[in-house]
């Protein structure tokens, strides 16, 4: 069954090839959960529990567990974060059957960091939490195998860096190095950095006692300022700023990057003006999620198609809270973005393409429609409307390439 996320990520893709976004896509909203509290971080971990995503859910004294079917998102469990003073800084990692949660003041003082065991993501166990002191700020974090990469930040300078740290013994962990960076992105075994210079390093994670360089740093200057979130989807890496613009970097050969855009004024999002104070950034294959603030202070979750990366296309945009930290993570089934002590939920709809006689299912028959009126032209004999899959007027190799790829699929 291919999924209505699934068909929204080809429909992007497809755009370019159609000439511009659909025009009848859109955000459908699952019904939304309510959290134990504004909900501050968020991970995600496909196909959890028999087929189910689990969502974890970071709030200000809890950690909230939901799974997203088919069907309605549904709570599972909550358990207590174990800190006493409301925590400002917050993140959840997962990686296979563990997670990791870090919980700081966004001072000097004491920062959890705690384990989970969530092979039961229904009933999740804590494994060991430590608590640091340092006179850092431990803003995010990022779990792989046993050992975890944290974003520091100095509370006076405000310099930040990359911190690995080895859980063998999860109770007691202990630094293996640090590297400047302004923010990170881990990606199987790369992670990618951006740096105070605003350029992108892949580095080697598998060896966290040296993190060595994989290739030459990319320059992303025109970005103008420090990225404000940073993700991996597929071999695209993505980088907001303050501003809401986006560099993009092919990550498909991490020894060798190339910017496919750097944040020029020609990448700004078509939707208006975002700024940072609604800070995270979620994608899947092609298609890009951020919140912003339009020129009406109104707040939306925008759907861009990132295909054509100097230009980006609106495909949907879905209504926010005009409150809330918007954190947001991508699922198999559509996107979670956390506001106003709600977690909602949604996928983009779009049109089914390559579906010429609506019986759900791509196939011979939809093949066949195409051949059938090919090389036929609007207003001229032969010509079949449900053939003419791009709607430019012509039934040609166009629209039978758009069919093909998406041959032997469900809507």
């Amino acid at each position: 069954m291919r999924h209505d996320a699934a068909a929204a990520i080809f429909a992007a893709g497809a755009a370019a090839a159609l000439g511009g976004p659909f025009p009848d896509c859109a955000f459908a909203p699952l019904p939304s959960l309510p959290a134990t509290g504004p909900v501050r971080a968020l991970a995600a971990a496909p196909a959890h529990r028999g087929g189910d995503d689990l969502i974890i859910a970071a709030r200000l004294l809890a950690t909230d567990f939901f799974a997203l079917g088919e069907g309605a998102p549904q709570p599972l469990t909550s358990i207590p974060s174990g800190v006493v003073f409301p925590p400002t800084c917050h993140s959840v990692s997962i990686d296979g059957p563990r997670a990791l949660t870090l919980r700081g003041t966004g001072a000097v003082a004491t920062t959890r960091v705690a384990l989970l065991d969530i092979a039961n993501g229904a009933s999740p166990a804590p494994i060991a939490h430590a608590d640091i002191t340092s006179e850092f700020i431990l803003r995010r974090i990022a779990l792989q195998g046993l050992h975890a990469f944290v974003l520091i930040q100095n509370a006076q300078s405000g310099i930040r860096a990359l911190q690995t740290l080895d859980l063998a013994e999860p109770g007691f962990p202990f630094s293996l190095k640090s590297l400047n960076a302004r923010d990170f992105a881990l990606d199987g075994q790369t992670i990618y950095l951006l740096t105070s210079h605003n350029t992108v390093e892949a580095r080697n994670a598998a060896e966290p006692f040296v993190l060595p360089l994989l290739g030459q740093p990319v320059s992303i200057a025109n970005l103008g300022s420090a990225g404000l979130a940073m993700t991996v989807a597929g071999d695209r890496l993505y980088i907001r700023n303050e501003s809401g613009r986006l560099a993009t970097i092919d990550v498909s050969d991490p020894s060798s990057l190339v910017t496919l855009s750097a944040g020029s004024a020609d990448a700004f999002p078509p939707s208006g003006a975002f700024f940072a104070d609604v800070g995270d950034l979620a994608a899947h294959e092609d298609v890009v999620y951020m919140p912003g603030v339009a020129d009406d202070e109104t707040v939306w979750l925008v759907a861009l198609d990132m295909s054509l990366p100097p230009h980006p296309v609106e495909i949907a945009r879905f209504p926010l809270p005009e409150a809330g930290a918007y954190p947001i993570e991508t699922t198999s089934r559509g996107v979670v973005v956390g506001a106003d002590g709600l977690l909602h939920f949604a996928f983009v709809r779009c049109p089914c393409i390559g579906d010429t006689d609506g019986d759900g299912f791509i196939g011979f028959a939809d093949v066949n429609t195409v051949l059938s009126a090919f090389n036929s032209h609007k207003g001229l004999p032969g010509y079949d409307p449900a053939a003419d899959i791009n709607q430019d007027g012509d039934v040609n190799f166009a629209d039978l390439n758009l069919v093909v790829s998406v041959f032997n699929t469900e809507c």
